[in-house]
């Protein structure tokens, strides 16, 4: 594995915590809406109520999984990060790779050209 991809981990498991914070709203949405049924007879058997809540549940579950799982990972990666000795190249990666920033962003932030931090930062960063 390289140091890119190590890198990259951080940021695939944000992706995975933010599409499951979504996925949740969205199941706490549907078993918490009140919607008055055309007729008497249960939905989904008399236990859609139960079977919505018990997906919000799953989902916040997986989601405190998940949620453990990327402080685990940023907290490795930020070991790694803290053991590089030019403090540049940990402010680039911690944006680059924690933060999740574009590289115009870091390049404004560092005071930089997008080439500098692009073309020279952040392959020496990464070596």
């Amino acid at each position: 594995m390289t140091a890119k991809e190590y890198l990259q981990r951080v940021r695939g498991v944000q992706a995975e915590v933010a599409q499951l914070r979504r996925l949740r709203q969205r199941a706490y949405e549907q078993a918490t809406r009140a919607t008055a049924r055309p007729s008497k007879a249960p939905a989904h058997g008399g236990n859609a109520s139960r079977d919505r809540m018990a997906d919000c549940a799953e989902y916040a579950a997986a989601l405190d999984r998940q949620l453990l799982e990327l402080q685990r990972i940023e907290r490795e990666v930020l070991g790694v990060i803290e053991q590089v000795p030019d403090s540049r190249y940990r402010r680039l990666l911690r944006a680059r790779y924690v933060e999740g920033k574009k590289w115009e962003t870091i390049a404004l932030e560092m005071h930089y050209s997008y080439t500098q931090v692009v073309k020279y930062l952040h392959p020496r960063a990464l070596a």
